[in-house]
């Protein structure tokens, strides 16, 4: 621990007094004839004594009271010796009475010590009984009682809130010393010239105690976030007034002593405002946030200061090292899940697990290098796959093996489970502490924006991105985002996984888009020139366009954490990883963490990794969550019990009674029946030809996919039905562009049938005609039997 004055001796521990505003200080000075004496500084060392009280009186706070007993003076006499004068008569500070009791000090005399101490303990019981005395003195006590601890001790018993610090002016007493240690106070030796004045001013002002807690490892941090290793600063106001306008700040400095300008602190300073003596000490919490490539040896410096205190410091060292072990939110996880679409699943950073990397079988596109394996190696099961969206929670999804030609075509296609039911096979057989999970992005139809941006026209890029913008910001979206977020609550956290965890509920992180564009004040500065394009044909006005879009669906995606959060799931979303790229990192950097190389396989339809996180990236995505995790607290969960409702959701067994909603209105033949979970095929012409459009089902829109029209503008895309689009009627919208940028829509009407309801139907239908012709073959046995009666009867 430092103090203000860190040569002081330490002395004995002071007894804190508890106060509410400035105290009392009564300043008992040795005025004998030794006080005459020259000092080594040139001055004598009455001159010094004046200096120093006047330099106390000075720096004590509006409304502190304050007085002067000068020994021996011409105060009464009791037992022959002077008790002293009250130069100063205790009261509220004046400046003007100070300075002119202060410059009639004159040595002569002999040293009543013992006196002056009891004539200041009785001015200050007249007062209330509570205060501070200073002492001061160049010699032996000699006359009057010579054994200070006798009075030190009388004045104890009296019981008063009194605490004495006794400072030997170039004199060595342990009498003094023992006034201080009776009195709980400090005892000081001045010995310097110059040395008396900041002694009196801590003794009798304001004063600080400061520690600083540093941790010895700080892991490095993607991105410019807010997150990094926490440093512990502890401030104390320990001295006689309250300390004014108290400020901690913090500096770092690298292995060769000098400030480091590459690690980043979001508050370096931190305001307490006025501490008073005796207040419980002050904790503040400040960041340090070593950003990557800083790895290396650091020491950091804090100093906690007011405008009435000297500054006091403390210091720590610590190493940078690279991102650690996870901590905080995830820290009890042994085995995780990774859920979601191609930014979860580690699309474009390579190293995929053979069996998701195979043309016409898988393209799912597992990488051992997401995220999710970055910090929890060998213990991470990715159930993510590139292309997914919402409905791929709940329904098979296609990973491979569509006919591009010939849509209609399914017979090669390759299906995937439900990542729910995935992930609740898991869940059963495996102790999964945590869920992270990206998705949504493709419902907005993120990857034909950036297709559509590289091939088309600005005015079709940009129609692109208002569409999706608008699809972000719909309202169904972030409540299909929440209903898929309570879903996974429900799976992960069913009764038997909670009971073998022993009853906690295991946390679903939500990782938001990375930001792999620079922002749009970036891109206003000089750091990307206007030509520049980051991505083929795409620049500067269309990014910041694009930066819209990313907010949007980050937006969206942390509305439905909270709306998820509100119905009892604990969801959490790891905000820092959406700046996780910035600065110097984006797909417009040189050293870029996302993927920007396959951009001349464009036309060759190879884009699936564009604009995707490298293996860098997905570092930098775990680096941001490992730090995020660490200051992250559990979320409270409702217990559920519902995975009936998400299998009910899988399975989509609908009872038999629905199958009368086929006749419950006139079914022509402009409105197709189509059973939920059922392929539809639709063809529409007149869009750009090598354009990007996309189908969606309404009344309440949603995405179901985007197809490349052909050379000559016509698209032919097969889509599934989703398995909980309610019965009725819906239009089927087909959105794409013109040639001239202009948009269109094609609508078709359409009629959904619950699952299986054709079969049924049939089933139906033939039940109706076997009864049927069962009760005609009956009837006719009947008749047979009736005719051959007759014949057999006598006539």
């Amino acid at each position: 621990m430092l103090s203000g004055l860190p040569w002081l001796p330490a002395g004995p521990a002071a007894a804190e007094p508890k106060a509410s505003g400035p105290g009392t200080v009564l300043v008992v000075m040795d005025t004998s004839g030794s006080m005459s004496a020259s000092t080594d500084g040139g001055s004598t060392r009455i001159e010094e004594a004046r200096s120093a009280v006047l330099k106390t009186a000075d720096s004590l706070p509006t409304g502190a009271r304050f007085g002067l007993i000068a020994y021996p003076g011409n105060g009464r006499v009791v037992d022959g010796c002077s008790i002293g004068d009250e130069e100063i008569k205790l009261g509220t500070l004046e400046a003007g009475t100070v300075s002119t009791a202060v410059r009639r000090l004159t040595p002569s005399g002999d040293t009543p010590t013992g006196p002056a101490l009891q004539h200041a303990a009785d001015v200050l019981r007249k007062e209330g009984g509570h205060g501070t005395i200073i002492v001061v003195s160049d010699g032996d006590a000699n006359c009057g009682s010579s054994n200070l601890c006798e009075v030190a001790e009388k004045i104890a018993k009296e019981g008063m809130a009194v605490q004495a610090h006794t400072v030997g002016f170039h004199h060595e007493d342990d009498q003094l010393a023992c006034v201080a240690k009776t009195l709980g106070g400090r005892h000081v030796n001045v010995t310097e010239p110059g040395a008396l004045e900041p002694v009196l001013e801590e003794l009798s002002g304001a004063k600080l105690e400061f520690d600083l807690e540093v941790p010895k490892e700080m892991p490095e941090v993607a991105g410019t976030g807010t997150q990094g290793s926490t440093i512990v600063a502890k401030v104390r106001s320990t001295g006689q007034q309250p300390a004014n306008n108290v400020r901690v700040s913090i500096q770092v400095t690298g292995a060769d002593g000098k400030p480091s300008t590459k690690l980043i602190i979001p508050q370096a300073v931190r305001f307490l405002g006025n501490l008073q003596p005796g207040q419980r000490e002050r904790q503040v919490r400040m960041t340090i946030r070593p950003p990557e490539g800083t790895i290396g040896d650091y020491k950091v410096t804090g100093t906690a200061y007011s405008v009435n205190t000297s500054p006091v410091q403390q210091s720590g060292s610590f190493k940078v090292v690279r991102s650690g072990p996870v901590s905080g939110l995830l820290g009890s996880a042994k085995t995780i899940a990774v859920l979601g679409d191609s930014y979860a699943s580690g699309e474009g950073a390579g190293d995929y697990v053979a069996s998701t990397d195979i043309a016409n079988t898988n393209k799912c596109h597992r990488s051992n290098k997401n995220y999710g394996n970055q910090m929890f190696p060998r213990h991470t099961y990715t159930i993510a796959c590139s292309g997914a969206v919402i409905d791929d929670f709940y329904g098979q999804q296609v990973v491979a093996g569509q006919n591009e030609e010939n849509p209609r075509d399914t017979s090669k296609n390759r299906y995937e489970s439900p990542q729910l039911k995935r992930l609740h096979d898991l869940v059963t057989s495996t102790d999964v502490g945590a869920v992270l999970l990206s998705v949504g992005g493709n419902d907005v139809m993120f990857g034909p924006v950036i297709k559509g941006c590289m091939l088309g026209t600005k005015s079709i890029c940009y129609q692109l991105i208002d569409a999706a913008i608008d699809k972000a910001k719909a309202k169904y979206f972030a409540e299909d985002l929440a209903d898929a977020y309570v879903d996974v609550h429900r799976t992960l956290n069913e009764p038997a996984a909670r009971a073998r965890r022993g009853g906690g509920a295991a946390p679903i992180v939500v990782v938001p888009y990375p930001r792999i564009i620079p922002t749009t004040n970036a891109l206003d500065s000089a750091a990307y020139p206007d030509d520049q394009e980051c991505m083929r044909w795409i620049k500067k006005p269309d990014l910041k366009k694009m930066n819209g879009l990313f907010d949007a669906l980050n937006d969206a995606i942390a509305k439905a954490v909270q709306a998820a959060r509100d119905r009892g799931a604990p969801v959490h979303f790891a905000r820092p990883v959406q700046t996780a790229f910035q600065s110097g990192h984006t797909i417009c950097d040189d050293d870029s963490y996302a993927v920007k190389h396959v951009i001349n396989r464009a036309l060759a339809n190879s884009t699936s990794e564009l604009a995707h996180p490298n293996a860098q990236g997905h570092h930098a995505m775990a680096s941001a969550l490992v730090a995020w995790s660490a200051n992250e607290s559990p979320r409270q969960a409702a217990a559920t019990d519902e995975w009936y409702r998400v299998e009910a959701k899988l399975s989509q067994a609908n009872p038999v009674d629905k199958v009368s909603a086929l006749f419950a209105a006139p079914i022509t033949k402009t409105t197709p029946l189509i059973e939920q979970m059922s392929l539809s095929t639709q063809t529409v012409s007149g869009f750009a030809k090598d354009s990007i459009v996309t189908i969606e089902v309404r009344s309440r829109p949603r995405v179901l996919g985007a197809y490349q029209t052909d050379a000559t503008g016509t698209v032919s895309a097969r889509f599934r039905i989703p398995a909980d689009l309610p019965t009725g009627r819906h239009t089927v919208v087909v959105r794409g562009f013109t040639e001239d940028g202009t948009l269109k829509e094609e609508h078709i009407a359409i009629r959904v049938i619950p699952r299986y309801s054709g079969i049924m139907t049939v089933v139906f239908l033939v039940g109706v005609i076997l009864a049927a012709g069962g009760a005609i073959s009956i009837r006719r046995a009947k008749k047979r039997k009736s005719r051959a009666s007759r014949r057999s009867l006598p006539t």
